[in-house]
């Protein structure tokens, strides 16, 4: 909407924490607690281990393991256990 272009080093491009606010589970119930899972935020990559943190109904925070390239809001996210897609939805917020 501002047309600005930043630049920075590339390390700038790797984070390790997100938030979603529109996340919709599929396969089970919102869990009570933090959960292990390994997740995708762009269709090509390898899925990666985190830990997830459901915050509300439709809002968690995932802490992944390693650090993870050009995570940005507006992508997807999507959760796996296993061949089990546990649920998506799209980023908000990138942390640390």
């Amino acid at each position: 909407a501002s047309n600005i272009l930043t630049v920075g080093p590339k390390e700038a491009l790797f984070h390790k924490e997100l938030i979603e606010d529109n996340f919709n589970w599929l396969s089970i119930p919102k869990p009570d607690g933090p959960i292990r899972v390994t997740a995708r935020t762009r269709y090509h990559q390898p899925e990666a281990a985190a830990i997830v943190y459901p915050l509300s109904d439709s809002q968690i925070h995932v802490i992944f393991d390693e650090t993870q390239r050009a995570m940005t809001p507006g992508q997807a996210v999507v959760l796996y256990h296993g061949e089990l897609i546990l649920g998506g939805g799209t980023i908000s917020t990138i942390l640390n």
